[in-house]
């Protein structure tokens, strides 16, 4: 007999003892019904359902389905029954009872967690055959604040309200319900003489502060961000009411957070706090962010990018830790694109978006495209001056990832790509995270076992590799935009420097819906975005057939397409009347066709063809880079 059924025929009997302790007549169990309480919500009526799954014979329903009272009835929750009414008024939020009365099971609890409780306690009874226990059982929780007066009120139920005018504040007023009800016992419910309870981001107060206010009977707990009030509900629930349970109208009580524990110090270079974004998120309230980088700021490796990423995780701490900010996240990333694609990208990937804050991370594609430390810096450089031309206020972190070979090698020490980028960082004051600090203080990273909990390959993390990058992460917001490094009253521009680098580059991008093309043969134009990860492009050209060629215009000195070609398939192109050449590359990385064409930029034509060896292999071309 497996678990389930022998759960509920334990149950039977359970329920048939019960009715006849009380009755001498033979029970028949299918004539009951389990009823539950509609207005106790999704926490009781999954409880309900729970318990229907070991007995599903009997009618399950709510009392709003069924308003009609029979005397055999399993009640859970506080229904409409006067019987689940007298047994639930004289229990707290926290306690709970199971009774029988009037041919009544009564599972009932002082709010719906405890009932759901009240449940998962009947059927643990079950499952460990103690059924004696459950005959007319009351639990009644511990709490330590036996009364509390508000104001010369004596308080015995709240509500919780918050400035927020959606549901980013959900998860500070759940915690605090959690704390305030385990605390004092008092049920969460709109009505007369209950406590009101506002949860409240006021960027008036300085950062890491907080502020408790009792004000015409009600409790203001006050924080410039989502940390300081959390910080305000621990001290309120943790520290005030346990050794001041009266609390009068004028009452004030501050403070700050304490201390952050650093644990990455040595892997962040703060170097200019972000003092616009600070001020945009508890000024302004307002907060562009745009994530520009590759495969590992995309969350390949995750099981749902959207959640579990690194990007996804920043997001996150962002939206929740302020929460009256209204916040738009642009996901601009692309699998394998290195900081070269990124130079070219820029305009229509990140300076289109207006943005108040850009995390770039290309380093690592760097390294796999092999692209030296000169022209890393001069392409990272271009990035730079593109988004500080274009929105002179925003503000730019740096990212380095590393992978296996990298920090088994060299621990944690940057590699010339990622070391390349730094040096343009630290010119332009620019704040940089070295990634690889969160695995190195983690876990054994020269051990392969260990590696795979983190990472599916030698670079693409797991869920569990994206959290640990966040937490390094995670401590650079929290001391740049909680603990008051970017403190500031006003935005802060600063001028650019000249030029680091001496190398001319003017990257140009044309899309596959701008290209200048003089001959088309058996080249066909999709207008769907083929790079499902960042912003949408102008569609891509393809080959239909075996017998195709293109000819396209540009003006230039170097040419390279970004494409992704397939294994199986050449590309067989010419410029202007230059011999044909062969590229057998595969990937998606810039396919670079030609530099220094001539001695000085003019008009020229590329014409191209693919050799087809396998039409199923793609050969995809989204855009004409051109510098």
């Amino acid at each position: 007999m497996n678990k389930k059924l022998l759960t509920a025929v334990l149950l039977l009997i359970f329920l048939s003892l019960v009715l006849c302790s009380c009755n001498s007549q033979k029970i028949d169990i299918s004539e009951y019904k389990i009823i539950y309480a509609e207005k106790d919500g999704e926490i009781v009526s999954k409880a309900a359902e729970k318990l229907h799954s070991y007995v599903p014979d009997i009618v399950l329903a709510s009392d709003m389905l069924a308003p009609d009272v029979t005397k055999k009835e399993i009640l859970i929750g506080n229904t409409g029954r006067t019987e689940s009414q007298i047994a639930g008024s004289s229990l707290l939020s926290l306690d709970y009872t199971v009774k029988y009365e009037n041919e009544k099971v009564i599972i009932c609890g002082g709010s719906p967690q405890a009932t759901a409780n009240a449940v998962n306690y009947v059927i643990d009874c079950f499952k460990s055959d103690k059924l004696s226990n459950l005959k007319n059982y009351n639990y009644k929780h511990d709490y330590k604040i036996k009364s509390l007066k508000v104001s010369g009120t004596n308080i015995r139920s709240f509500n919780v309200i918050s400035t927020a005018t959606d549901e980013s504040f959900d998860h500070l007023k759940d915690y605090f319900t959690e704390s305030f009800t385990s605390l004092t016992g008092y049920s969460l419910r709109e009505e007369a003489g209950a406590l009101n309870v506002m949860l409240r981001c006021d960027s008036s107060l300085a950062p890491a502060s907080y502020l408790i206010k009792v004000k015409a009977g009600d409790i203001t707990l006050s924080g410039a961000n989502a940390y300081t009030i959390k910080e305000a509900i621990d001290t309120f629930t943790g520290t005030l009411l346990t050794t001041k349970t009266t609390l009068n109208d004028g009452d004030e009580f501050s403070g700050k957070l304490k201390a952050l524990p650093l644990s990455y110090s040595e892997y962040l270079n703060n170097r200019t706090p972000l003092y616009n974004s600070y001020y945009k998120l508890t000024k302004e309230n307002k907060l562009t962010v745009v994530y520009f980088g590759s495969s590992v700021s995309s969350g390949y490796g995750s099981k749902n990018s959207e959640e579990s990423s690194m990007r996804a995780l920043m997001s996150k701490w962002l939206d929740d830790t302020f929460p009256n900010a209204d916040i738009t996240h642009f996901n601009s990333t692309i699998s394998a694109g290195g900081s070269m694609l990124g130079a070219f990208r820029c305009v229509h990937d990140v300076c289109a978006l207006d943005p108040d804050l850009v995390f770039i991370e290309f380093s690592i594609n760097d390294v796999y495209s092999s692209t030296t430390y000169d022209n890393a810096k001069v392409y990272y450089e271009s990035i730079i001056r593109q988004i500080k031309e274009s929105s002179p206020d925003c503000e730019i972190v740096m990212l380095y990832p590393t992978d296996q070979t990298h920090i088994r090698e060299n621990a944690t020490a940057l590699y010339d790509q990622a070391l390349a980028a730094e040096e343009i960082a630290a010119y332009y004051k620019i704040p940089s995270i070295n990634l690889a600090g969160s695995i190195a203080e983690a876990f054994d990273y020269t051990n392969d076992s260990e590696w795979a909990k983190y990472f599916i390959d030698i670079v693409h993390p797991t869920d569990s590799g994206y959290a640990l990058y966040f937490d390094i992460i995670k401590e650079f917001f929290e001391t740049q935009l909680v603990y008051g490094a970017s403190f500031t009253t006003q935005p802060n521009i600063q001028e650019l420097p000249p030029k680091l680098t001496t190398v001319e580059f003017a990257p140009k991008i044309y899309y596959a819906n701008e290209l200048d093309i003089i001959e088309n043969k058996n080249f066909a134009f999709s207008n769907e975005s083929y790079w499902k990860t960042a912003n949408p492009y102008s569609g891509y050209i393809y080959p239909t057939s075996e017998n195709n060629q293109i000819k396209l215009k540009f003006t230039g000195n170097n040419v390279a397409l970004f494409a992704e070609y397939g294994s199986e398939n050449r590309l067989i192109y010419k410029i202007d009347s230059d011999h044909e050449r062969i590229q057998n590359q595969r990937g998606y990385h810039p396919l670079l066709l030609a530099t220094d064409i001539s001695q000085e930029p003019g008009e020229h034509t590329l014409t191209m063809n693919v050799s087809i060896n396998n039409i199923n292999a793609p050969y995809i071309i989204t855009a004409l880079l051109v510098w």
